[in-house]
Protein backbone atom coordinates (compact mmCIF):
# COMPACT_ATOMS: atom_id res chain seq x y z
CA UNK A 1 0.00 0.00 0.00
CA UNK A 2 2.88 2.10 1.00
CA UNK A 3 3.20 5.75 3.12
CA UNK A 4 0.60 7.88 3.13
CA UNK A 5 -2.59 9.28 4.22
CA UNK A 6 -4.65 6.30 1.91
CA UNK A 7 -3.00 3.70 3.85
CA UNK A 8 -3.84 5.38 6.67
CA UNK A 9 -7.30 5.69 5.95
CA UNK A 10 -7.68 1.93 4.50
CA UNK A 11 -6.39 0.87 7.89
CA UNK A 12 -8.85 3.05 9.86
CA UNK A 13 -11.70 1.77 7.74
CA UNK A 14 -12.82 -0.98 9.36
CA UNK A 15 -12.81 0.39 13.26
CA UNK A 16 -15.10 3.02 11.88
CA UNK A 17 -17.13 0.92 10.34
CA UNK A 18 -18.34 -0.90 13.51
CA UNK A 19 -17.81 2.17 15.80
CA UNK A 20 -19.92 4.25 13.48
CA UNK A 21 -22.77 1.53 13.64
CA UNK A 22 -22.20 0.82 17.10
CA UNK A 23 -23.51 4.48 17.56
CA UNK A 24 -26.09 4.48 15.33
CA UNK A 25 -27.72 1.23 16.83
CA UNK A 26 -27.61 2.98 20.23
CA UNK A 27 -29.11 6.54 19.05
CA UNK A 28 -31.98 4.64 17.49
CA UNK A 29 -32.92 2.98 20.79
CA UNK A 30 -33.00 5.96 22.28
CA UNK A 31 -35.69 7.62 20.41
CA UNK A 32 -38.67 8.17 22.53
CA UNK A 33 -41.00 5.71 21.84
CA UNK A 34 -44.54 8.07 21.78
CA UNK A 35 -44.28 8.77 17.90
CA UNK A 36 -43.32 5.30 16.87
CA UNK A 37 -46.32 4.50 18.68
CA UNK A 38 -48.17 6.65 17.29
CA UNK A 39 -47.60 5.64 13.77
CA UNK A 40 -48.04 2.17 14.67
CA UNK A 41 -51.06 2.65 15.77
CA UNK A 42 -52.30 4.54 13.21
CA UNK A 43 -51.04 1.22 10.83
CA UNK A 44 -47.75 2.85 9.74
CA UNK A 45 -45.37 -0.25 8.54
CA UNK A 46 -41.82 -0.22 9.93
CA UNK A 47 -40.28 1.12 7.20
CA UNK A 48 -42.87 4.07 7.72
CA UNK A 49 -42.18 4.62 11.35
CA UNK A 50 -38.17 4.36 10.77
CA UNK A 51 -38.50 7.33 8.29
CA UNK A 52 -41.20 9.90 10.06
CA UNK A 53 -40.73 8.67 13.62
CA UNK A 54 -37.27 7.51 14.25
CA UNK A 55 -34.66 9.45 11.49
CA UNK A 56 -36.09 12.85 12.40
CA UNK A 57 -35.22 12.71 16.07
CA UNK A 58 -31.95 10.78 15.46
CA UNK A 59 -30.57 12.90 12.54
CA UNK A 60 -28.91 15.67 14.21
CA UNK A 61 -27.02 13.23 16.83
CA UNK A 62 -26.31 10.82 13.69
CA UNK A 63 -24.58 13.02 11.77
CA UNK A 64 -22.54 14.82 14.39
CA UNK A 65 -21.56 11.32 15.36
CA UNK A 66 -20.34 11.06 11.26
CA UNK A 67 -19.01 14.06 10.93
CA UNK A 68 -16.94 13.49 14.51
CA UNK A 69 -15.42 10.28 13.41
CA UNK A 70 -14.82 11.96 10.05
CA UNK A 71 -12.87 14.54 11.49
CA UNK A 72 -10.87 11.75 13.76
CA UNK A 73 -10.00 9.57 10.58
CA UNK A 74 -9.10 12.23 8.57
CA UNK A 75 -5.86 13.46 11.47
CA UNK A 76 -5.15 9.48 12.27
CA UNK A 77 -4.91 8.91 8.76
CA UNK A 78 -2.67 11.56 8.34
CA UNK A 79 -0.14 10.08 11.24
CA UNK A 80 -0.35 7.04 10.44
CA UNK A 81 0.22 6.79 7.54
CA UNK A 82 3.08 9.04 7.64
CA UNK A 83 4.80 6.51 10.04
CA UNK A 84 3.72 3.47 7.69
CA UNK A 85 1.47 1.90 10.01
CA UNK A 86 -0.35 -1.21 9.54
CA UNK A 87 -2.49 -2.10 12.52
CA UNK A 88 -3.37 -5.44 10.83
CA UNK A 89 0.32 -6.71 10.40
CA UNK A 90 1.78 -5.68 14.19
CA UNK A 91 4.72 -3.86 11.87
Amino acid sequence: MGIGPFAGTIALGPYTAGMLGKLYAETMEEVPMRPIEGLRSLGARPLQVLFWAIWPQARPLLSSYTVLRWEMNLRASQFWGSLGWRPWTGD
